[in-house]
């Protein structure tokens, strides 16, 4: 006798229940794969430069050339001359002629708002000597699958994989929902990272689950 029909003879046939499992199985893994591609948008940088004192162009969506055609200097970036992202003349005493040295931006940035209305990298200011901090979002993300596998694995093991789905689900949801109202960047990293455990819990639990159900 062969192994699937012993399968099929003490187990029985896939039924409605069996495919229903394995429907709500087979939904969690896009919202995985979302929370997994989420920074390339959450994290994307916009071209931005300086905040010159009197420059209005941060109420609108594009840049405005007056106020920093000659506060902010010229940068060689490819072949091509384009006002630098992180420097600024310093300021001098005339109010019409800035200074010739240059300096790191003292008042902020203006962020060109066209395609990306806000963003980590325009909420917290992560450009320039700040830019490596955009990673840790992902990587906080990442650290967070490596443990939840782990745990939310040994869990499901000890009460149950239909528990443990329902929980990581609802702590998905919660933390995913909570990351988009931190207000400041050590929450958001550690929301993400907490997520990612939950998420990736939720994948592996809901697989197996999935897996066990449709050989039922």
């Amino acid at each position: 006798m062969e192994w699937d029909d012993l399968l099929r003879e003490y187990l029985g046939e896939f039924g409605r229940f069996q495919k229903f499992t394995a429907l709500l199985a087979i939904l969690v893994g896009p919202t995985f794969g979302m929370s997994l591609v989420a920074m390339t948008f959450l994290a994307a940088t916009p071209e931005h430069h300086c905040r010159v004192l009197g420059n209005s162009s941060s109420v609108g969506h594009r840049y405005q050339a007056e106020g920093y055609n000659f506060s902010v200097p010229l940068e060689n970036i490819g072949g091509t001359w384009k006002p630098s992202s992180c420097l600024m003349f310093k300021e001098s005493n005339s109010t019409t002629t800035p200074g010739n040295e240059s300096t790191a931006c003292t008042h902020g940035w203006e962020y060109d708002r066209t395609i990306y209305q806000s963003t980590i990298v325009t909420e917290y200011d992560l450009v320039c000597s700040t830019a490596w901090l955009k990673g840790l979002g992902q990587s906080s993300f990442m650290a967070g699958t490596s443990i939840g596998g782990v745990f939310f694995g040994t869990l499901s093991d000890r009460f149950g994989r239909r528990p443990t789905t329902v929980l990581c689900l609802l702590l998905h949801l919660a933390l995913s929902i909570g990351a988009s109202f931190t207000s400041d960047y050590v929450s958001f990293i550690v929301l993400r990272a907490l997520d990612g455990a939950a998420a990736n819990g939720l994948y592996f639990t809901a697989f197996v689950l999935g897996t066990f159900d449709s050989n039922m």
